[in-house]
């Protein structure tokens, strides 16, 4: 080969590598664009959902959980939305269980009520990113030491994400979440939160068993903490029902903070 073929070969060469840089970066940027506008689609109709079942509640006192849970699923279907992993209800003393499910308990007029739901649009479900939310509230009047944990919750949810932004270690919020929990009397038995991926959950998870994920710029993760007050607890007062709470947002991570994919407030910017 001669000298000047060579050169034009390197040079080609080095004109492709450079054309396959930007167009790898082009396609990350849209990605980024793909994700953060399925994941905010997603998140709004959990949201209008949630909303769709408190404000119709008369609907489903005397109803089972299963019954509600099965309505929603109608209400997401019908924009175009399909569950990520099963809708769960939870209400009164099922509100104590950390992985709970619907089932036939009957929804009273005064119950606690727990709703974890995520959403993947139908045409692409096995493409699209996975949203994930989690709403806690009363159809009556909460106790005083309903409103202290729940208070408590809210709390241990508003310290993670002040102290959220790209570079934090998962296990640092988690921590964060853990001690202020624990230094009230109670314990966070499950992780602070997790990304969530085409296939629900995935890592970065901020939880004791990943000792290693740091948080970068973009990704999309759940803040999530939660009390359970089973029966027996020594803070349960006595011939208070058994309850928890819980309390998950889905943020996308910046450089110095996040956005909150699941705030209410973005309902009207839509």
């Amino acid at each position: 080969m001669s000298d000047s073929k060579f050169l034009k070969r390197i040079f080609m060469l080095h004109v492709l590598r450079v054309i396959n840089y930007e167009r790898k970066k082009k396609a990350n940027k849209v990605d980024f664009r793909e994700k953060f506008e399925n994941l905010r689609k997603a998140s709004v109709v959990a949201l209008l959902a949630i909303i769709y079942f408190k404000k119709n509640l008369h609907q489903f006192i005397g109803k089972s959980e299963k019954y509600a849970a099965k309505e929603i699923k109608r209400f997401c279907r019908q924009r175009g939305y399909w569950q990520g992993f099963p809708i769960l209800i939870a209400s009164g003393e099922n509100t104590q269980k950390v992985h709970g499910h619907p089932t036939n308990r009957t929804i009273k007029q005064c119950d606690i009520i727990m709703v974890d739901m995520g959403l993947k649009r139908i045409p692409r479900y096995f493409s699209d990113y996975c949203s994930d939310v989690t709403r806690t509230f009363f159809l009556g009047a909460p106790t005083n030491f309903q409103k202290q944990v729940y208070n408590l919750v809210k709390d241990a949810h508003d310290l993670a994400l002040n102290k959220l932004k790209s570079g934090v270690r998962g296990i640092t919020l988690h921590k964060a979440a853990q001690n202020f929990i624990q230094s009230n009397g109670y314990d966070l038995p499950h992780g602070l939160g997790h990304s969530t991926r085409r296939y629900t959950h995935g890592a970065p998870f901020l939880s004791p068993y990943d000792q290693w994920s740091v948080l970068k710029e973009n990704d999309n993760i759940t803040i999530e903490p939660g009390i359970y007050v089973p029966k027996g607890h020594p803070k349960l007062p006595k011939g208070h029902s058994p309850f928890g709470v819980r309390i998950e947002d889905l943020v996308i991570v910046r450089k110095s903070g996040y956005i909150n994919l699941t705030s209410n407030k973005k309902i009207t910017l839509l």
